[in-house]
């Protein structure tokens, strides 16, 4: 063993270090620090790497490098001769010109070389933390993705309540005020007949008669006046709305907004969150349908004195 590796060592336990103490502390690999143990500085990378190594060990165990180790070193381990840096020339292990046995010196190592051997994982860190941040955004994509196309798809089969919509905009009947006539048609005899489109609208045409053999008159009974109802939303919910026999129209509305809808003798009501709607008709006011989250379905109901009566299932 050389006089350089036993100082190393000796200094080592009498200060009660372990090798991987050591390591640990110095972020030098415990290999490392066992070839220096032993002076064998020849199977370090480079003369680079054997410099800082024993400079940096000999300093965490109280030496002045300069004084007391450098000349030791030098000694064990010339520059001249050594493979310098790592940087070879030629694989014969001649001497170039500069005398340094196919190794060419590219630096002159300094003092202030400090040298920390745990690179791989630091990197490999770095890597672990690189790839949970790709991963992340990837999942954060995903969700995105899935999110905006179910919201596409809802709005395409729904509608959507606006905040302070006018209230005409919701109306499924023509309003009491229109003339009966435009919905009717004239006959080649002069007699005035429901017409084909709306005709839902209208009642049939009643001729009447004298016993006498009089002319018959025609009479026309009026249109029935579609009656207001106003779904107030209290919570997000979804309601499906039929009147009477016409197609069935479903709304998304938010809290605080409310929707007029008509109808002329029933309606029913499906509601996605049952505690979030009310429904006003005049001075009556439904609200209780149900616990927040529950769905209920086929709520038929009809007017009976003038109030909103809910029909039994059958």
């Amino acid at each position: 063993m050389s006089e350089l590796a036993k100082l190393l060592k000796s200094k080592r336990e009498e200060i009660g270090k372990t090798v991987k103490m050591v390591s640990q502390e110095t972020k030098i690999r415990e290999n490392s620090i066992l070839i220096m143990d032993k002076g064998a500085f020849d199977e370090m990378p480079s003369y680079l790497h054997a410099y800082g190594f024993v400079k940096q060990y000999a300093e965490f165990l109280g030496y002045d490098y300069e004084m007391q180790i450098k000349p030791l070193f030098d000694t064990e381990y010339p520059k001249t001769g050594s493979k310098a840096f790592g940087v070879k020339n030629g694989d014969n292990g001649n001497s170039d010109s500069n005398g340094n046995n196919g190794y060419s010196q590219k630096v002159t190592p300094s003092d202030k070389v400090e040298f920390v051997e745990d690179t791989e994982e630091i990197v490999s860190n770095s890597n672990v933390v690189v790839i949970a941040v790709v991963i992340g955004l990837l999942i954060v994509g995903a969700i995105s993705y899935y999110v905006f196309y179910s919201l596409k798809n809802v709005s395409s089969t729904i509608v959507v309540v606006g905040r302070d919509e006018p209230e005409n905009m919701s109306i499924e009947y023509p309003s009491p005020t229109t003339n009966i006539n435009t919905l009717l048609d004239e006959t080649a005899n002069g007699t005035r007949v429901p017409k084909t489109t709306g005709s839902e609208l209208t009642s049939p045409v009643i001729n009447t008669a004298t016993t006498r053999g009089a002319t018959a008159v025609n009479e026309v009974v009026p249109a029935p006046t579609p009656k207001r109802l106003i779904f107030g939303f209290k919570e997000e919910v979804w309601v499906k709305y039929q009147s009477d026999s016409l197609p069935a129209v479903e709304y998304f509305g938010l809290p605080g907004q409310s929707k007029a809808v008509y109808f002329i003798d029933n309606f029913t009501l499906d509601i996605g969150n049952a505690a979030g709607l009310s429904v006003t008709y005049g001075r009556q006011t439904l609200d209780q349908f149900g616990r927040s989250g529950v769905v209920r379905r086929g709520l038929k109901y009809r007017l009976e004195n003038d109030k909103l009566v809910l029909e039994p299932k059958r």
